[in-house]
């Protein structure tokens, strides 16, 4: 899973800088986006295989993970709900079989998209507008493992008195 194609995503189509939230630097200039996962759930069993003829195993675990998305709108621009306007146009590309083509390809698979918030938030002596809306997208983590091979099994018993060992090798 490729998490800087969500962030490209939500940059090319606002043509607006977009950044993860809480980096250790300051906040670009207004207007830009920011993105912050808030949530990774796990979704049922994950689906093992037994080891291959190299002795790995695959585990693949479905995940569904929640993005929320807020759009930072410069506090001059006259229009006060300009952030969700913008808000408004980036969840509706959602709805394109283009950029679901493209975010699946990177690993993210679109299920729901949560109510659009407007939400300014007052700074020093004016709004700034902003608005959020939540992503939920599944997503697979694969992993593999290496649980080895049993090369041979030696056998030992007795039989009527007698001791036996034999030993099996395995063919690959």
């Amino acid at each position: 899973m490729n998490s800087d194609a969500l962030r490209q995503w939500v940059a090319n189509q606002t043509g607006l800088e977009t950044i993860w939230m809480n980096p250790n630097a300051p906040r670009p200039p207004r207007p830009y986006c920011a993105m912050q996962i808030i949530n990774v759930a796990r979704i049922g069993e994950p689906y093992r295989t037994g080891p291959d003829a190299a002795g790995f195993s695959t585990i693949t675990a479905d995940r569904e993970v929640v993005v929320s998305i807020q759009v930072f709108e410069s506090a001059s621009n006259p229009d006060p709900r300009s952030a969700l306007q913008t808000a408004t146009d980036l969840r509706d590309t959602l709805e394109l079989i283009t950029v679901r083509t493209r975010l699946a390809d990177a690993g993210w698979a679109v299920r729901a998209f949560e109510m659009l918030t407007d939400a300014p938030q007052l700074l020093e002596t004016q709004y700034e507008p902003r608005a959020i809306f939540d992503v939920r997208f599944g997503t697979t983590k694969e992993l593999l493992e290496d649980v080895g091979l049993i090369e041979s099994i030696e056998v030992t018993g007795t039989v009527r008195d007698t001791d036996y060992t034999a030993t099996f090798t395995a063919e690959v």
